[in-house]
């Protein structure tokens, strides 16, 4: 049994079903979203674009998620912005990009159902590319283990996903370097969930009470 409500171990290579628990349950994917806002990035732009940030992403510094304080006008690199989103979980960062790959939030939002239903996804609507609470955003486990098989198939994505660490140089607005940590248990050694064959991935989690962290 597993401590979650809804689970999901599927055979990458087969995509055979191997346990489940509630996989068909829709349930809010809070930071996994961020998973496929990376692959779907990656797929769709080069990492050594310039992303400027725009109100659109700053707007997610103070949207009371994780984010790594970036300012209007500030460039990064398409790579930085991807060790940002899965490192550090930035909502600032996975806006931006969402603007900058997809012309705007929604029309990049699409872009992310799409390539959802083209992994097969049969129940998933995704509203944003943040996973900061909507009540029509949703996913199952085993959509979820769709995506993440696509996703870990991607060697861009594996190299980043795996990452614990990454420093951020200084930009052409910010005063020194930022130190991001990854705080996924499963790849940190100095946590109790580490696990060390696993080779990368995400979590997140929303609370009844309306508070999130993503």
């Amino acid at each position: 049994g597993i401590e979650s409500e809804a689970g999901i171990v599927m055979d990458a290579d087969s995509g055979a079903v191997l346990f489940g628990q509630n996989i068909h349950v829709q349930k809010a994917p809070a930071s996994i979203t961020k998973i496929l806002t990376a692959l779907v990035v990656i797929e769709n732009s080069s990492l050594d674009e310039q992303v400027t940030m725009t109100a659109t992403g700053v707007s997610g510094v103070t949207d009371g998620g994780a984010n790594i304080s970036s300012q209007l006008d500030e460039v990064f690199t398409m790579e930085q912005c991807l060790y940002a989103i899965m490192v550090a979980s930035a909502n600032d960062i996975a806006l931006q990009v969402a603007e900058h790959v997809g012309g705007s939030v929604d029309a990049f939002v699409q872009t992310m159902n799409t390539r959802a239903q083209e992994l097969g996804c049969t129940n998933t609507v995704f509203t944003n590319p943040t996973g900061l609470p909507d009540e029509n955003q949703h996913i199952t486990a085993h959509d979820m283990a769709l995506i993440m098989e696509a996703a870990m198939a991607n060697d861009t994505f594996r190299t980043i996903a795996a990452t614990t660490s990454y420093t951020l140089p200084a930009t052409n607005v910010s005063g020194g370097e930022r130190v991001l940590t990854n705080n996924f248990t499963m790849i940190n050694s100095t946590s109790d969930g580490y696990y060390k064959p696993c080779i990368g991935g995400k979590e997140g989690y929303t609370e009844a009470s309306g508070s999130t962290l993503v």
